[in-house]
């Protein structure tokens, strides 16, 4: 609900730091995977493992709610994508919630929603993670009301230390975009993605919320 187009000057920025893969080469954990699913396909190295969940991973983070602020986009980027990417690549456990290798949607927000709760880019925030990373919530802990307040040095100087090494972007719109994508999950990864909401969207959600 908080997703905006990127402005001109965003979309620049963006170009100039995401590469756009149309492919993504399976690795070991996708192909052990697939053989998992179907020992018959042992020995070979291309397929498609027909479904994978890495939520269950110590690298994913618990739910939580952004409640009724717009920050989504950088819930997707920073809370989920980054905590998980560098908790993979050090090796942490955050799926019990220690918020020291947490990174926080509100380092980035008050960064890139221009000073008012009006939402911001996907694309943007996922290249911000490139540039100037992102802190932990420790040091900058959400909170719904607050989207203006910066984060304090000390976060800064954390939030290099979570730096992403490359930012890509990914067309989900054809399906040589949607195999790189179920690739790049089967291979044990995570991504941040964008959809549109019409008005029969909080509506299904709220039948399907009462049959439950």
């Amino acid at each position: 609900m908080g997703e905006r187009p990127p402005t001109l000057e965003e979309l620049k920025y963006v170009e100039r730091l995401t590469r756009r893969p149309t492919r993504i080469e399976p690795n070991d954990i996708s192909i052990l995977r697939a053989w998992e699913e179907n020992p018959q396909l042992v020995g070979k190295l291309d397929v498609l493992p027909l479904l994978v969940d890495n939520s269950p991973s110590s690298y994913f983070p618990p739910i939580r709610s952004q409640g009724s602020q717009g920050s989504c986009t950088c819930w997707a980027a920073c809370y989920y994508y980054d905590t998980y990417t560098q908790a993979m690549d050090e090796g942490h456990t955050v799926s019990g919630g220690d918020n020291s290798y947490i990174c926080s949607p509100a380092f980035m927000y008050p960064l890139i929603n221009g000073g008012v709760d009006g939402g911001a880019s996907t694309s943007y925030a996922v290249a911000r993670l490139n540039d100037v990373g992102c802190s932990s919530w420790t040091l900058k802990p959400y909170s719904q009301s607050d989207w203006t307040t910066w984060p304090s040095e000390a976060a800064w100087t954390q939030a290099l230390q979570n730096r992403t090494d490359q930012a890509f972007y990914i067309d989900g719109s054809n399906q040589t975009g949607l195999d790189a994508i179920k690739q790049h999950l089967a291979n044990g990864n995570l991504a941040a993605t964008r959809f549109n909401v019409y008005s029969t969207f909080l509506f299904l959600l709220s039948v399907r919320s009462n049959r439950h």
